[in-house]
């Protein structure tokens, strides 16, 4: 059966994020001051998948990944993106042959209860691009360390 996909969708991905501008931060009785790469940042994401096939041929079969540009705070980011996506899709032949003609498909004379989707003469790829907007949080929140001042680590209550 095939079905039409939903219009939106949503992810976890890993992402580097570049931020150009240092800026000075001084907090009130500190007696010194720290830097901070904060503000207009850029970033490159990645989902888990597109990761594991770096190292494979197919590389470019199964992309999920995206460009942004946005701003950053010293522990999350805002970022609008530009996506790829590669998903596979039917071959309009083998969807005009057999979507809703209860046809069986045969392959050397027998019939096949499944499909292999890495049979390039059935799929093909399809890249898609998309525009969104991606929230991140830096993983030092996560792991409940911050700075203090710049000199010491500290753990944060996350309630």
């Amino acid at each position: 059966m095939i079905e039409r996909g939903p219009f939106y969708r949503t992810s976890a991905t890993f992402g580097i994020i570049y931020s150009p501008f240092v800026y000075k931060v001084w907090t009130p009785g500190a007696i010194d001051t720290t830097f901070r790469a904060q503000r207009l940042s850029f970033g490159l994401f990645m989902a888990p998948s597109t990761l594991a096939g770096l190292s494979s041929a197919r590389f470019f079969e199964n992309i999920d990944m995206g460009l942004g540009v946005g701003y950053k705070s010293q522990y999350f980011a805002a970022m609008f993106t530009l996506n790829n996506i590669s998903i596979k899709q039917p071959r309009t032949y083998f969807v005009n042959d057999y979507q809703d003609k209860h046809k069986q498909y045969f392959v050397n004379g027998q019939v096949q209860s499944s499909i292999d989707l890495n049979n390039n003469s059935i799929f093909y790829t399809k890249h898609l691009w998309s525009i969104g907007f991606q929230v991140v949080i830096d993983l030092r929140v996560l792991s409940g360390l911050s700075e203090s001042n710049g000199k010491e680590s500290q753990r944060l209550q996350l309630n």
